[in-house]
């Protein structure tokens, strides 16, 4: 069973979401409100719940608190989901193994031979299709990547998707969404699901202020600023008889603080592989991406690991300031590029929901005789 897209099971999710035609099957104060549509197509007869739960977050904080590979690395920051890190594929987008936890004991959300998690696909669309909207998919694995049918316990689920919709500012609903292939709604479900809401508005069980301001730490955004003579220059291996200018060819570039800058070509540059070059030739690896929660941003904007950026920012500081002096020398005038943290991320209205791990898209760099190079994708 290959299973939908990525793509066509979001689009599925938010035309069921949205469609007008469903019956109540419990609206209590104190329990998540359920309702269920049933479908006939064919031979398929299929039974859709959806639940809707008042969200403890409001819709900024539950955007970042909520990301698997967060999760993952501080579970006192989750509410009832479980997860294990299989693959990051971008910020807020993962392959996980995946739990909950029930009555104190961990149970798994299906039921493989020899397993007790389930691998799961989750892929973020953030402010789609609307600001204000997320829509995340939950697509169940088997050990070849493809999509199989996910179990909730005694469920059978076709698909399981959460919208969160911002409310007020302080506040978010969160929407589950799942597709059972039963001819209608089990009334034997209602208890389960009802557990099920009940832990997602959970409360973690560290403090909450710690949670929030780890998860915003999680990543940070940087921004490229003031190229107004072209993209800031690309270093190079020193030339060997240590003349402060020099000229080839090629290119013409200037000795600052043990390495040659070079321009780099305005067509095509990248500032997240620009970023990610540069760190590599101070010896740092780090991932760096042009997309968050799903969403790709604007091409002078990077995210990358608040804690990994902390622990190169002061290099990359004194590194970058050399590459400024040489802007001045070759292009003259005042003004340089200089890289700072971001206020906030800003958007394309391109969104990206990845099957597998991406990287920055248009060029890539690759190293040629000691020289890094801008060279056409492959």
């Amino acid at each position: 069973m290959a299973g939908p897209s990525i793509d066509a099971g979001i689009e599925r999710a938010i035309n069921l979401w949205t469609h007008d035609k469903w019956e109540v099957v419990q609206d209590a104060p104190d329990l998540p409100h359920i309702s269920y549509s049933s479908t006939c197509s064919g031979r398929e007869s299929t039974c859709t719940v959806r639940m809707r739960i008042t969200d403890p977050f409001s819709f900024s904080i539950r955007n970042v608190i909520s990301r698997p590979e967060f999760v993952c690395e501080h579970p006192e920051c989750g509410q009832s989901l479980s997860y294990k890190l299989v693959e990051l594929l971008a910020p807020g987008q993962a392959i996980v193994n995946m739990g909950f936890e029930r009555n104190e004991l961990k149970h798994a959300v299906t039921m493989l031979v020899g397993g007790i998690y389930q691998q799961v696909r989750l892929c973020k669309r953030r402010d789609y299709p609307r600001p204000g909207v997320t829509v995340v998919i939950l697509q169940a694995l088997d050990d070849g990547g493809n999509g199989v049918m996910m179990y909730l316990e005694e469920l059978v689920l076709l698909s399981y998707n959460i919208i969160c919709e911002a409310t007020t500012p302080e506040s978010c609903t969160s929407w589950h969404i799942l597709e059972i292939p039963w001819p209608t709604y089990p009334a034997w479900a209602t208890q389960f699901l009802n557990e099920v809401g009940n832990m997602d508005r959970r409360l973690p069980s560290a403090p909450l202020d710690e949670c929030i301001r780890l998860a915003e730490k999680f990543y940070i955004v940087l921004c490229l600023q003031c190229c107004s003579r072209g993209p800031p220059l690309i270093p190079y291996a020193c030339p060997e008889d240590g003349t402060e200018e020099c000229f080839s060819t090629e290119l013409r570039f200037v000795k600052v603080g043990g390495f040659a800058w070079a321009p780099a070509q305005d067509r095509g540059f990248n500032f997240p592989l620009y970023l990610q070059g540069v760190l590599e030739i101070l010896g740092f690896e780090a991932d760096i991406w042009d997309s968050l929660d799903g969403r790709r941003l604007v091409p002078y904007q990077a995210c990358i690991r608040g804690d990994v950026w902390e622990a190169v920012s002061e290099k990359f500081a004194q590194v970058f300031q050399c590459q400024r002096s040489a802007y001045r020398f070759l292009h003259g005038g005042k003004s340089a590029p200089k890289v700072r943290v971001a206020t906030d991320p800003h958007f394309l209205d391109v969104w990206e929901t990845p099957e597998r791990k991406i990287r920055p898209t248009q060029h890539v760099l690759e190293e040629r005789n000691t020289f890094l190079n801008l060279a056409d994708p492959v």
